[in-house]
């Protein structure tokens, strides 16, 4: 079973090496590692090619925005299982061979774990723990509760949804992953493991436009005909809930 692996990066000197290392580190060989780079005017390009014997596809040239470079990437998949990962974050040790065990065990679409935020220097802000909700329950809560780097989905799914809506910027994610579970049919696991690390820093892609972000998520509610109501809070409370228990069980142990 072959995992593809897309980063997407723009000028992304600073942390770029550790995300490509954090991928080739990985205990599951099949990966097939894709690296899509729009142009970028620093070193990122210089040290993405420092790997390039061990990377599957390089890519340097304009586009659209981050999701249009994902999209790219993926159309030169030819993995079974896809991911996504930024050119800032990374994935933990033996993350991947934790989730092709999975798809491997169980017949799945999408999976997703538990994510470790840290900061520009990697240290540890907080922890989060994806939930597995239904789909109405992600409609009531009115986002996605999992993190984005921890997730994991079919090469089918990925095209009976269509890929990236690349007309956002921001929260094209967001978006997909609604869809994802829209799809009555699709089969959903999370694994009760870190999987990834999203790093938080003043220059990342999310800290920046948090006005956009929000008003780009209030367009997805709206295609989607999303209207969580005043059932967000109590879905909210559930979520955190669930954090603020995983956490006291693994301090307790």
């Amino acid at each position: 079973m072959t995992v593809t692996v897309v980063t997407p990066v723009f000028n992304g000197e600073r942390y770029i090496r550790r995300t490509i290392e954090s991928v080739l580190a990985q205990d599951y060989k099949d990966i097939e590692y894709i690296v899509i780079d729009g142009a970028s005017t620093d070193r990122t390009i210089q040290i993405v090619s420092d790997y390039k014997s061990k990377i599957f596809s390089v890519v340097s040239e304009p586009d659209r925005g981050m999701y249009h470079a994902i999209n790219k990437g993926f159309a030169r998949a030819t993995g079974d299982i896809f991911c996504y990962l930024n050119g800032d974050d990374t994935y933990l040790p033996g993350a991947i061979q934790r989730v092709v065990r999975c798809f491997t065990e169980r017949a799945i679409d999408l999976c997703f774990g538990n994510c470790i935020y840290v900061d520009s220097e990697d240290r540890e802000l907080f922890r989060y723990h994806g939930v597995d909700l239904s789909y109405r329950g992600v409609m009531r809560l009115g986002r996605i509760p999992f993190a984005q780097q921890t997730a994991f989905w079919t090469k089918a799914l990925f095209h009976r949804v269509g890929g990236f809506d690349d007309s956002y910027r921001y929260v094209a994610d967001t978006k997909f992953f609604f869809e994802c579970l829209r799809h009555a049919q699709t089969r959903k696991q999370h694994i009760p493991d870190y999987l990834a690390t999203f790093r938080l820093h003043d220059g990342g892609f999310s800290t920046k436009a948090a006005a956009e972000m929000a008003d780009e998520h209030r367009r997805v509610l709206g295609e989607l005909a999303i209207r969580p109501g005043i059932a967000r809070l109590a879905y909210e409370a559930f979520v955190k809930w669930k954090n603020l228990r995983n956490l006291a069980t693994k301090l307790l142990r």
